[in-house]
C-alpha cells in the first residue's frame, strides 16, 4: 500500500512544485536518488510489526516511489515531445521493453543473491538502493550537462535568453 500511495502522489507533487521543464532532467536524477537514499533508509529501521515500526518503515517507502512516481512522469513528457508521431508507438514500446528487462535482470540477480544466502534481505535492499543512488548520480554528472548544453543551443536558435536567466514558466 505505501509504495501505492507515493507511486499515486509523486506525479501530482513533483509536476505542481517543478513546472519549468527546463529542470527536469536534474529533478530527474534527484528523484533517482532520493528513491535510492529512502530504500537504504529502509534498512536502518528494526523490523518488527509493532505500529510506529511500521510507520517508520512505510514514510521512507511512499517518500522513495513519490520520487519514482514523479521520475516516470517527467521523462514521459520530454520523451513523447522529442518523438515524431510515426515513431512514437516504437520507441514507448522499446522504451517499456528496457524497463521490464532490467527489472527482471535485477530481480533475477537478487533473487540470485538472497536465495543461497550469501546477502541477507537487508543488505540486498541497502545494496540496491546504493546502486539506484549511484545511478542518479550518474545521471546527474552525464545526462543533465548534455541536455543543459542542448537547451541552450535551442535557446541560441530561436534567439531566447539563456535558461539560467529565465524566469520560471508556469503553464503547461
Amino acid at each position: 500500500m505505501a509504495r501505492g500511495i507515493g507511486t499515486g502522489v509523486g506525479p501530482v507533487v513533483v509536476r505542481a512544485l517543478f513546472t519549468d521543464r527546463r529542470q527536469w532532467p536534474r529533478v530527474r536524477g534527484d528523484a533517482v536518488s532520493l528513491c535510492g537514499l529512502c530504500y537504504a533508509a529502509v534498512v536502518l529501521v528494526p523490523w518488527m510489526s509493532t505500529s510506529p515500526i511500521l510507520v517508520a518503515i512505510c514514510t521512507p517507502v511512499v517518500l522513495g516511489h513519490a520520487a519514482s512516481g514523479g521520475n516516470g512522469d517527467l521523462s514521459t513528457v520530454p520523451l513523447q515531445k522529442r518523438t515524431v508521431d510515426h515513431y512514437r508507438g516504437r520507441v514507448f514500446s522499446t522504451e517499456w521493453l528496457l524497463v521490464m528487462t532490467a527489472e527482471s535482470i535485477f530481480i533475477f540477480v537478487g533473487s540470485g543473491l538472497l536465495e543461497p544466502d550469501w546477502l541477507t534481505r537487508e543488505k540486498a535492499i541497502l545494496a540496491f538502493g546504493l546502486l539506484q543512488v549511484a545511478s542518479g548520480l550518474a545521471w546527474l554528472f552525464v545526462v543533465v550537462p548534455r541536455e543543459q548544453h542542448a537547451q541552450a543551443q535551442e535557446a541560441a536558435l530561436t534567439n531566447e535568453p539563456p535558461a539560467a536567466t529565465r524566469s520560471v514558466d508556469s503553464s503547461r
